[in-house]
């Protein structure tokens, strides 16, 4: 896999073979006052979910939370590890690496 980096925001975003794809990490923090994006340390983006992290609530939301900032379907976000950890890795289809860039951390 090659690795495309965002210098001014301080994301980091892998891409796969395909441009169109993605693996993303974030840290998510549930029981927020606010859903919010933002840049983090060590290239991850932090996300915040105002739902708990029970039942599969708060991957839920951010699996809608992210495709509503990269302006595409839920279905082309999937959570491919960490379900039950702060720490995860997304797999977004369908969007470029400029896309994603202007959309995600805007």
């Amino acid at each position: 896999m090659r690795q495309a980096y965002f210098p001014r925001t301080g994301g980091n975003l892998k891409r796969s073979v395909s441009d169109e794809n993605f693996i993303l990490t974030v840290r998510v923090t549930p029981n927020s006052s606010t859903n919010m994006v933002s840049p983090g340390p060590e290239g991850k983006v932090m996300i915040r979910l105002t739902s708990p992290p029970i039942d599969g609530k708060a991957n839920k939301e951010l699996i809608k939370l992210v495709a509503k900032k990269l302006k595409i379907r839920q279905s082309d976000v999937s959570i491919e590890r960490g379900e039950r950890s702060r720490d995860k890795i997304l797999l977004i289809r369908g969007v470029s690496r400029e896309m994603a860039e202007q959309y995600l951390l805007s």
